[in-house]
């Protein structure tokens, strides 16, 4: 794991992963698999408000069934 900034992405964590995986047939023989991840770091303050703003949203969607139209 790393942070870095990638180009307008100033604040990533990079996530480097492997694993090895036998091929069928032979258990001599293996290949190693990996995966890079890129993650951005603002993405847990995104998500709280984009939670707070569905709650703001179903609130205001509740008060305005409940007033009558006239």
């Amino acid at each position: 794991m790393a942070t870095a900034q990638l180009g307008s992405l100033k604040n990533v964590m990079l996530v480097l992963g492997y694993k090895r995986k036998s091929t069928e047939g032979t258990q001599e023989q293996k290949e190693i698999q990996s995966c890079l991840s890129i993650w951005d770091l603002n993405l847990p303050h995104e998500v709280q408000n984009l939670e707070k703003h569905i709650e703001v949203r179903t609130e205001l969607a509740d008060k305005m069934r409940k007033t009558s139209v006239e």
